[in-house]
């Protein structure tokens, strides 16, 4: 039986935040595919500029309300079982999530912002927004209430002082993402999620306990 086979990578920002600490691989299989998630402290080789562009199937001037619904849906659901008031959609922070993911460049361009990236070998993969957020909230069993380490991306999602959210997913073309033109992956999907106020604020033991509820 052929399996698609996807990687998702992910990570938070620690431009003016607390580096996540504890973050692990580790494996995942489902009935749909065999999935690797990597280190999301690592960020990936950047192939050359001259190699990205826009798809002219994409919109990068605005959000459908469909995917509103889908990225505020995926992050409220988790805030409203961890105590923390409801985002609302910043289409500002959102145009720059798809400014920056329209670059198909793996790191981080500001803090406050969750990234993830998914591969398939499947040619027009979906974009799957929910399992994007879902990576990121699953973390949250990793969370240290003491050292307030483990979980840097699932915090940032629930942080209490944050308020708005604007995100992106992008198709990247092949050979961008840190993979090499004509290798297996047809479907390069990049994630990208702007918050403000920023979370995961230092000194972790003076933001966190008020910020974060386990």
């Amino acid at each position: 039986m052929k399996l698609n086979i996807a990687i998702l990578l992910a990570a938070l920002a620690a431009t003016a935040s607390a580096s996540p600490a504890g973050d692990i691989s580790e494996v995942a299989v489902d009935a749909d595919a065999s999935e690797l998630l990597v280190d999301p402290r690592a960020e990936l080789p950047v192939a050359p500029r001259a190699s990205f562009f826009i798809d002219a199937r994409q919109d990068t001037n605005g959000t459908s309300q469909d995917e509103i619904d889908q990225w505020l849906t995926a992050h409220n659901d988790e805030r409203a079982q961890h105590g923390a008031v409801p985002l609302v959609w910043n289409q500002d922070l959102a145009d720059a999530a798809m400014s920056w993911a329209s670059g198909c460049v793996y790191k981080h361009n500001r803090g406050g912002q969750n990234i993830a990236a998914r591969y398939n070998t499947r040619a027009n993969f979906p974009r799957e927004i929910d399992r994007a957020v879902a990576q990121w909230n699953n973390e949250r069993g990793e969370y240290n209430a003491t050292t307030f380490k483990g979980a840097g991306h699932w915090t940032q999602v629930v942080w209490k002082h944050s308020r708005n959210l604007g995100c992106a997913a992008y198709s990247c073309p092949q050979g961008t993402l840190g993979k090499k033109p004509g290798d297996k992956w047809k479907s390069l999907w990049y994630y990208v999620c702007n918050y403000d106020p920023k979370g995961n604020v230092v000194p972790a033991s003076k933001y966190y306990p008020s910020n974060v509820q386990p």
